[in-house]
């Protein structure tokens, strides 16, 4: 079974409305997914929620943008949670095409790590040639 397919296993019972979230926007990140790759998914009534837990080739890069897609998925989580307590969280691995439950406090963890890798591609990068003068 694919990962998609246990997802879609997963939301039948929960998501009533917006399942384009899923068909659509879910599955098109799931399949963007390199083996290496890993995010965080929540069903919920009216939709899901999805993040990537790992940089992108665009932001690796990209340190601004890395930096910025971190920081702004980081908000929205804690967003999300604030809005639906007790919303269960689903880590997705590309390796193995698993959806493993993990509570919320893992959830915030594996973003913050993207955070942290990001801000250590910004501390790495080289400077442009607009920042050295």
């Amino acid at each position: 079974m694919t990962m998609y397919q246990k997802m879609k296993r997963i939301a039948k019972p929960i998501v009533k409305n917006y399942w384009d979230d899923l068909a659509v926007h879910d599955l098109k990140a799931v399949r963007a997914m390199k083996p290496y790759m890993t995010a965080i998914w929540a069903p919920r009534e009216n939709g899901t929620y999805l993040h990537r837990c790992s940089i992108s080739d665009a932001e690796c890069s990209n340190a601004v943008l890395a930096l910025r897609a971190a920081k702004v998925s980081l908000d929205f989580f804690d967003a999300e949670c604030a809005q639906h307590p007790g919303l269960q969280w689903y880590l997705l691995e590309k390796i193995g095409e698993a959806v493993i439950p993990i509570d919320q406090s893992h959830a915030r963890s594996l973003l913050e790590r993207r955070l942290y890798a990001a801000q250590m591609l910004v501390r790495n990068a080289p400077l442009t040639p607009s920042e050295v003068a």
